[in-house]
């Protein structure tokens, strides 16, 4: 297949156009360069797809440091991510490449996502797990994050009952949604009612929710 010509594209891609072959075949620039491949070259299929192959796996790679230029990614998040737009082999080595970098660190994410959730969401404890989990933190180091965790659940919720739900609620009714809201929050069902109790002198039967 012999390369007619090379046409430049946006997002550092470069159309490979070959005689025979109906449609360019957009080619990762900086690859083509280095594969010293030029017009008038005869490409064979092996070299073809050794190219895209090349292409495909620095393309990932990008794609890996400019999520990771975004923002901080689990190794699994990252990876899941990658491979919306590139197969599998390539996000694996691309992340792996990153991570050779120093540029993921799971536990580093864990710590600094579930301070953000604590803090800044003001979840508790069970939707934080939830949370790490979704983006692929094992159970040990979660076990650690949390176990970092020194504010206390029942003042946390007290804080929130006070800032959402002032006055509080006495109806029945009421005061179910507001316990379903903050178990949704991630706080557990005893803190909750605890809390509701320092701030109403209404009962609040266990069989609420």
């Amino acid at each position: 297949m012999i390369v007619t010509e090379l046409r430049p594209r946006r997002h550092r891609l470069t159309a490979l156009v070959l005689a025979g072959v109906e449609q360019p075949i957009p080619v990762d620039t900086e690859t083509l360069l280095l594969s010293g491949i030029g017009v008038g070259d005869d490409l064979s299929q092996d070299q073809l797809d050794e190219l895209l192959d090349r292409s495909q796996r620095n393309r990932a790679y990008e794609k890996a440091l400019y999520l990771l230029e975004y923002r901080a990614h689990s190794r699994a998040e990252l990876l899941q991510k990658v491979r919306r737009e590139y197969p599998l082999p390539a996000a694996e080595e691309a992340v792996e490449r990153v991570a050779a970098l120093g540029l993921i660190d799971d536990e580093a994410f864990a710590r600094d996502y579930a301070r953000e959730l604590f803090e800044s969401k003001r979840y508790g404890a069970r939707r934080v797990e939830q949370e790490l989990r979704r983006r692929g933190i094992n159970g040990e180091i979660i076990d650690r994050v949390l176990a970092e965790q020194t504010a206390d659940p029942v003042a946390q919720i007290t804080a929130i009952l006070q800032k959402k739900y002032t006055p509080i609620p006495t109806d029945p009714k009421a005061l179910a949604k507001v316990l379903a809201a903050m178990v949704r929050r991630g706080y557990e069902y005893g803190q909750v009612r605890q809390a509701l109790l320092q701030l109403t002198d209404s009962e609040i039967e266990d069989d609420t929710l």
